[in-house]
């Protein structure tokens, strides 16, 4: 059984992985990554917070991928999970608890049919967007949450 302490490091550690306005901070593996390769780049943030990458994905979505939808294109968004989780935030509206609480499993696609207005076309939950075995999305997703959890 986790002790309080485990637990509020779980919590904090998802709070960190996972918030919109937090940044993971300059002692994080991302950070340090940064700071060891990209020492001359001095504007480079230290680590970004989910309302970071929106402020940065949201241009790329309106100048990028809106004209390829515009001429009914079929556009693939490859990206890592927290922008992935940025645009998801944007396109469902999701709420913070929402978002937060969002785990994508890694390469299984997602797949968004949007109207002219560049909503989804239909209501449904975010698990039944996956592409492929719902079960095998499922325990992806299971599998990163389970590296958000502090180790008992």
């Amino acid at each position: 059984m986790a002790t309080s302490l485990e637990k509020t490091k779980s919590k904090r550690l998802m709070i960190l992985a996972k918030s919109r306005c937090l940044p993971g901070g300059e002692n994080t593996r991302f950070a340090k990554g940064i700071a060891d390769h990209h020492k001359e780049l001095s504007k480079l943030p230290k680590a970004e917070s989910l309302e970071n990458v929106l402020t940065r994905l949201l241009p790329c979505f309106e100048d990028v991928i809106k004209p390829d939808l515009m001429k009914f294109q079929t556009v693939l968004v490859s990206a890592h999970g927290n922008s992935l989780r940025a645009l998801i935030k944007h396109l469902d509206d999701f709420s913070e608890d929402e978002i937060s609480q969002l785990n994508i499993p890694t390469a299984i696609p997602l797949v968004y049919e949007l109207t002219p207005d560049f909503l989804p076309t239909k209501e449904m939950p975010i698990t039944e967007r996956y592409l492929g075995d719902p079960e095998a999305a499922e325990k992806a997703a299971a599998e990163v949450a389970r590296q958000t959890k502090a180790n008992d």
